[in-house]
């Protein structure tokens, strides 16, 4: 039997525990009410985690760069995923990143509105035209539009939603990303 959604629909597809938050129990202390409520919160940003790890997956593999897979530990030859965690991601050179356009171009083309949805997130500019008094979204219109860079742009905007951070450092006038989590 042949699955009816696609891999894109079942990755956004949405859990039933993170659906709604717990609701009130009047019989559950102060402390006990808190916890589930935190509970919630941990498994909500699990969930967002997994999805960025797997978009990242995503445009690693659809990049196929060797020199970022040279860069990531634990990659395993024959697993489908290069990244087993965010934070394996460092020391990769902007060069690496924009290397290959296209493929920037198209995964935000295919990718960005499904996790912008999800995630209620936009790297890209409102137009507002008075004369017709509505907005348009100057995004996926033409591809022209894309830049290379919206890649890193999108992922920045994906990391904060989880508390984590796209950053860099400048070694010999070439800046390097690595991702952290923002603790404080």
């Amino acid at each position: 039997m042949e699955d009816k959604y696609s891999e894109e629909e079942i990755l956004l597809k949405i859990d039933p525990s993170l659906v709604l938050p717990p609701k009130y129990d009047p019989t559950l202390s102060s402390f006990e009410s808190l916890k589930r409520v935190q509970e919630y919160k941990a498994r909500l940003n699990e969930e967002k985690y997994n999805r960025i790890l797997k978009l990242f997956n995503y445009w690693l593999i659809k990049l196929d760069n060797k020199n970022i897979f040279k860069k990531i530990k634990h990659v395993d030859k024959e697993d489908k995923s290069p990244l087993k965690s965010l934070l394996l991601f460092r020391n990769i050179s902007i060069n690496d990143i924009i290397s290959n356009p296209e493929v920037n171009k198209k995964v935000i083309k295919k990718k960005y509105m499904k996790y912008s949805n999800y995630f209620k997130i936009s790297i890209y500019m409102k137009e507002y035209d008075e004369s017709e008094e509505e907005i348009n979204w100057n995004c996926l219109d033409k591809e022209n539009d894309i830049e290379t860079e919206d890649i890193l742009k999108l992922f920045k905007e994906l990391l904060n939603t989880i508390d984590y951070k796209l950053r860099y450092k400048v070694y010999n006038g070439v800046k390097f990303y690595y991702i952290a989590a923002n603790y404080f």
